[in-house]
């Protein structure tokens, strides 16, 4: 990553030289190496240099980061460097006890995002006392820039905390504004788009993989194909009735030649795990616009077994350059970032998220195709004594990594009833999508993109929250499903942690998760992410069960008087979202 530095630079500032009081002998590096385009190689020229420039617009005026040809503020590409003061203040972090394959520094670590006194937040790590734990590391503290020179062509931004760094002067702008991204114009409010009550289509066709977790036996393709008959049969229809194809994890090329179909319309969105959730509203589209008649959304992976999957970050994409180089391989130490600023606003603690895998583990135990099914009931306890992976979240905070597929088939809603099971209707559809990199999140207590697509699907189906009498709330850790209460407008902000805490008595006359069977507002009831399965893309799994649950096909787990369903889901960290509001037919 050579090449010319930046072009223009503040007069003034200078590199930081590292205190000798709190020097601590750099770690061998042995991480993902990022690859600079020509956007960002004034910002890794700098670094080499041993100072942090970033792109400054010379029409808002206003700094960003990660560099890009546009100002993402206002749009304009009058963009000049000016050199950064190097400082900042610890914005969320996790100590990351999972590193990746070849790791060789010390662990647990330090992944934390800061926010410069400029204002843009990056992602970083932190050098800090050996190990590094809660106590000893915290939101707020004041932090400096030691630039690492990993390779002889290589610097990467490290930050070391450092009390004798002082507090920038107050600043005139609100914290959105330096956190380099404004409050969408939707937020806080959001205007209705459409009212509409009357069904917008119909799935007639559900099914997953017989067996899911441990499935070396089939291929990613294998997956995708043993989902698609097994839905397809159960509409009672055949494979060539398709004519619409819908999936991502096997792009529609390649899964339309494996199944032998030749499909009119096709739908490749890919933004996470719910790109399910967001198919199926291009799916009612799709149909409403006459360009197929039998969608096929099909979901199958390799998630534990690895069989012909590739999971390779391209190191000259921004993930590549601003995510992997500080190690952050494995989800759990990127969905676990706004988890800390959570605790630090609303004084959410991990005993009150210890209480969501309990409970999802209640209903996995009524679920027989539950992978966990078998493994017996656990305790908010129990959850908080399993080993730490990537603070704050131990393993049974995590979900579980498996292999499995699924598939809906969604028709027009004036042919429902014209096959074999009880259809459900699909009232409402919501999708939205906020950034990629979670240390681009506008407020780490907030998914933007989840309250956009909640709010849609609502507006859409002429409904609110407490019209709903089932959720499936996206689970890849124990958190996510309370940001997700919040944003959908089930709890107040801040409230999901009191909320799953909650022991109600159930009408055995016992004693109950809120969440749990005989609770109020049931939640997960296949077990979920948590303890049902999850390949990597859950979306479709929570669709299904909404599906089951609305045909009064869940057995023992089935919530009674059951009428109107939500599954919502983020896709990769808090960044997309789907949400579609499903309803018990006639």
């Amino acid at each position: 990553m050579t090449g010319p530095g930046p072009t223009t630079a503040a007069s003034g500032a200078s590199p930081l030289a590292v205190p000798a009081e709190s020097a601590v002998a750099p770690p061998r590096y042995s991480g993902a190496l990022p690859r600079a385009t020509p956007e960002t190689q004034p910002f890794w020229a700098a670094l080499k240099a041993g100072r942090i420039d970033l792109p400054w617009c010379e029409s808002c005026g206003r700094p960003h980061f990660y560099p890009r040809l546009l100002c993402p503020h206002c749009g304009a590409d009058r963009l000049s460097w000016r050199t950064a003061s190097g400082r900042g203040t610890i914005h969320t972090f996790v100590i990351n006890h999972k590193p990746p394959k070849g790791w060789a520094g010390p662990v647990p670590y330090v992944i934390a995002v800061v926010e410069l006194d400029e204002g843009p937040r990056l992602l970083t790590n932190l050098e800090t006392v050996d190990p590094p734990t809660p106590e000893s590391v915290h939101i707020g503290q004041r932090v400096m820039l030691v630039p690492r020179a990993v390779t002889e062509t290589v610097t990467l931004p490290w930050f070391r905390i450092s009390a004798s760094v002082p507090m920038p002067a107050p600043a005139t702008t609100t914290e959105a504004d330096r956190a380099g991204n404004a409050a969408p114009v939707w937020l806080p409010g959001c205007a209705a788009t459409i009212r509409r009550r009357r069904p917008l289509a119909a799935i007639v066709g559900a099914a997953e993989s017989e067996v899911l977790g441990n499935l070396p036996q089939f291929s990613r393709l294998g997956l995708h194909a043993d989902a698609a008959r097994r839905a397809v049969a159960d509409a009672g229809l055949k494979l060539t009735d398709v004519d619409g194809l819908f999936s991502t994890v096997a792009g529609p090329n390649e899964l339309s030649e494996y199944l032998g179909l030749v499909p009119r319309y096709v739908d490749s969105t890919s933004v996470g795990g719910c790109s399910y959730m967001i198919m199926v509203r291009h799916a009612v589209a799709a149909i409403q616009a006459g360009y197929c008649s039998v969608a096929l959304i099909v979901h199958g992976e390799s998630g534990r077994s690895r069989i012909d999957t590739d999971l390779e970050i391209a190191p000259a994409s921004p993930q590549g350059q601003f995510e992997a180089p500080f190690g952050t391989a494995g989800a759990p130490t990127t969905f676990s970032l706004p988890v800390a600023r959570h605790f630090h606003q609303f004084g959410t603690t991990k005993e009150q998220m210890s209480h969501v895998p309990a409970a999802t583990r209640e209903w996995a135990l009524l679920n027989p195709k539950a992978i966990m099914h078998a493994a017996g009931s656990i305790s908010p306890a129990d959850v908080m004594a399993s080993r730490v992976v990537c603070w704050p979240y131990n393993l049974l905070d995590c979900c579980l990594v498996a292999d499995g597929g699924g598939a809906l088939v969604v028709v027009a809603a004036d042919r429902a009833h014209d096959f074999p099971h009880r259809p459900v209707h699909v009232l409402g559809t919501g999708e939205a999508t906020a950034h990629r990199q979670v240390a681009m999140m506008r407020d780490f207590t907030v998914a933007d993109s989840s309250v956009l697509s909640g709010r849609q699907a609502f507006d859409e189906a002429g409904l609110g929250p407490k019209d709903i009498g089932h959720l499936m709330l996206y689970d890849a850790f124990s958190f996510t499903p309370m940001m997700f209460l919040e944003d959908l407008g089930f709890v107040g902000r801040g409230e999901s942690g009191p909320f799953v805490a909650q022991r109600v008595t159930g009408a055995n006359g016992r004693s109950v998760y809120a969440t749990g069977p005989g609770g109020l507002l049931p939640m997960n009831t296949n077990g979920g992410g948590l303890s049902y399965c999850h390949t990597g893309r859950y979306g479709m799994f929570a669709l299904l069960e909404s599906v089951y649950q609305l045909r009064g096909a869940a057995g023992a787990r089935q919530v009674p008087n059951l009428h109107v369903s939500i599954a919502h889901g983020p896709g990769r960290q808090f960044a997309a979202a789907g949400t579609v509001i499903m309803g018990r037919a006639p």
